[in-house]
């Protein structure tokens, strides 16, 4: 069943050429695997999100030492966009608007 909203989840025949079907004898194996996986993904994504909040902070604060605004709100809207794109507009939306939050001084 294919989702209507363009929210980045793969569907069914979409999902199936990514992640083949296994046995009963194979499942645990592929979910082990998967998961093992998924942390090796989780700690690139945190030292990812930790290096942005780092350039993220250093660039508010020159800009308030400069005698600007510590957020640029055409920026902010430039990152909410490029994730839409990549994501969906709902879920591509929801998690630039936390990592901007995130990145925040």
């Amino acid at each position: 069943m294919k989702s209507t909203e363009d929210d980045g989840i793969a569907r069914d025949s979409e999902a199936k050429k990514d992640f083949p079907v296994t046995t009963n004898s194979g499942y645990a194996s592929f979910i082990d695997e998967s998961r093992e996986r998924i942390d090796e993904i989780d700690v690139q994504l945190i030292e990812l999100i930790k290096k942005r909040q780092e350039i993220s902070g250093s660039i508010q604060l020159h800009r308030l030492e400069s005698g600007g605004n510590k957020s640029d709100t055409s920026r902010e809207n430039d990152v909410l966009g490029t994730y839409r794109k990549g994501l969906g507009d709902k879920r591509g939306a929801a998690l630039a608007m936390k990592i901007l939050e995130m990145c925040r001084i």
